[in-house]
């Protein structure tokens, strides 16, 4: 995920942050709840990357033993 794409994200969930003239105030807990967004989609990106990375390697030790090939 890119900066914009989150930026996106937070327009989705707050649709006056996408407006150039609007005067936002966070309280406490709206802050806290900005905060508690943005970890949850870097976790989840992050834990996608991973898994993905991970599949990747498996694929390439699949790749280059020669039982793997022969029996799939």
């Amino acid at each position: 995920m890119n900066k914009q794409e989150l930026w996106e994200r937070y327009c989705a969930t707050n649709p006056d942050f996408s407006r150039e003239d609007a005067r936002i105030t966070l309280t406490g807990r709206g802050l806290k709840k900005l905060f508690d967004t943005t970890y949850d989609i870097a976790h989840r990106k992050g834990v996608e990357d991973g898994k993905a990375i991970e599949r990747r390697e498996n694929n390439k030790q699949f790749a280059s033993n020669p039982f793997g090939q022969f029996f799939k």
